[in-house]
């Protein structure tokens, strides 16, 4: 599989009307689509979202996730985007925030929304 493929079948695949998961994640790819995507094999997760300069980078391990299952990238990809909506970025900037436990504070009010099927069990 090509670097971008699998991202690229993902985000088709939550933005295509015709796509089994339109109705629950275009919203999300939208989001998604507007970000500029990086690729870093020595990222130690699948996927991560950050902001610099004036926008958010969606930064993906092509190795990690290329292996996923298409469910599980399209539900890592909702996962990025509930960093982002939810502004747990800025806030873990500004606040005086342990950053392990704010992420993971902020994994568990995202992941709840996703449906368990589409997250990774790793």
């Amino acid at each position: 599989m090509s670097i971008k493929k699998g991202f690229e079948e993902a985000i088709s695949n939550m933005l295509a009307l015709g796509s089994d998961y339109f109705r629950d994640y275009a919203y999300f790819g939208f989001i998604i689509a507007q970000c500029n995507l990086v690729f870093d094999s020595k990222l130690p997760a699948p996927a991560a979202v950050r902001f610099m300069n004036t926008q958010y980078d969606l930064i993906i391990n092509p190795k990690q996730y290329n292996s996923m299952p298409l469910a599980w990238r399209i539900g890592t990809l909702k996962h990025e985007c509930g960093h982002i909506l939810g502004n747990h970025i800025m806030r873990a900037e500004l606040g005086n925030y342990d950053n392990l436990g704010f992420n993971y504070a902020g994994d568990c009010a995202i992941n709840q929304d996703i449906n368990l099927d589409h997250l990774p069990s790793i």
